[in-house]
């Protein structure tokens, strides 16, 4: 960003020229100072907006009054074969939300034990500081994203320092009736600034306690070698998350034990990281299947209907490489997929 003093000069001279009175000068400086020094840019309204993403202010507007028109929903399947609702912005308005992403989010302060949707962190990250612990805990928070609601995003802008109208009109441009969309590219980040105080809390009890602890988005894993009251730690989480308006989904709330396989955002953490035995038994059986009856008749036997099955199949594979590189069964497999790929594109 421009040195402060060029900046505070520049809105000066073009202040006088209008005709600003001291006192009206003195509250334009104390709001850029406090957008400046909170390293986002500086916005003053709509038609300020317009200027710096290049989207006209009436549409601007129609996605404060009617946002539900400015996305499409649809369900992808989970790994567990459940599925989830994910609501995808349309071109433009995404654009703007990516723009907010990389203007202003990006330059907000988020916890380090916060380890999805952020550069260099990944689910292997989160899995890996959970290694080896004689217990882990992993809890779910039930209905994350939605649960972020219209008054929340508001005030992740205003405590950046936008007036509250502004605030206003960009927590609506990241929101979808009234709540946080999964899909949008603005949503991972938000979520991740509003429990910076979650984090906080719960990274000092678990210090205090000599306690991991990570959340990999709605995913919260603690893990430790001490025998602890394991009781006593879920409530901890419970009664914080509560602070912060969430709740706990009770259904998914596990305690593993060093005898047990304890899995970690999908990943086995006892001793070194590793994907789950039946995931790789999973794909090591496809590829089996599509070497020895061909890909048609592997599709058509086991009735999948998938479209880019290829593509999936090698998006399985690739998880199981990044946890585990040196998987000589997966790095072939891989390389057969990928030589199907090429096939069918013609290559």
């Amino acid at each position: 960003m421009k040195n402060w003093n060029i900046i505070k000069k520049n809105y000066i001279s073009v202040a006088k020229e209008k005709g600003y009175t001291k006192d009206e000068l003195s509250l334009i400086l104390q709001y850029i100072s406090n957008l400046y020094n909170n390293r986002v840019p500086v916005l003053f309204d709509a038609h300020h907006l317009e200027i710096v993403t290049g989207i006209k202010v009436d549409y601007l507007y129609a996605v404060c009054n009617q946002s539900d028109k400015f996305y499409r929903t649809f369900n992808i399947s989970k790994r567990n074969g459940k599925s989830r609702a994910i609501s995808e912005p349309l071109p433009i308005l995404k654009e703007v939300q990516k723009w907010i992403l990389k203007n202003i989010l990006n330059n907000v302060e988020i916890s380090p034990y916060a380890k999805a949707f952020t550069k260099r962190k990944s689910i292997k990250e989160n899995a890996r500081f959970h290694r080896n612990q004689n217990f882990v805990i992993s809890i779910d928070v039930k209905d994350f994203f939605p649960t972020i609601n219209f008054n929340k995003i508001v005030d992740v802008f205003e405590h950046l320092g936008y007036h509250h109208a502004l605030s206003i009109m960009l927590a609506n441009m990241c929101s979808l009736e009234a709540s946080l969309p999964q899909g949008a590219p603005s949503s991972p980040a938000i979520s991740n600034i509003i429990m910076l105080a979650f984090d906080k809390e719960l990274a000092t009890y678990c210090k205090d306690k000599r306690l991991r602890y990570t959340r990999y988005a709605d995913d919260i894993t603690i893990s430790g070698t001490a025998e602890l009251g394991k009781a006593e730690i879920i409530n901890v989480v419970r009664t914080l998350l509560w602070k912060e308006g969430f709740l706990i989904n009770n259904s998914k709330t596990k305690v593993l034990r060093k005898h047990q396989r304890q899995l970690v955002t999908g990943i086995v953490v006892n001793e070194k990281l590793q994907a789950p035995r039946e995931y790789r038994k999973q794909i090591r059986q496809e590829v089996y299947y599509i070497r020895n009856y061909g890909l048609d008749s592997h599709l058509e036997y086991k009735q999948i209907k998938k479209k880019r099955y290829l593509y999936h199949l090698l998006g399985k594979i690739q998880h199981v490489l990044m946890v585990n590189p040196q998987d000589k069964d997966m790095i072939i497999n891989k390389k057969y997929i990928c030589s199907l790929i090429s096939h069918e594109k013609g290559e």
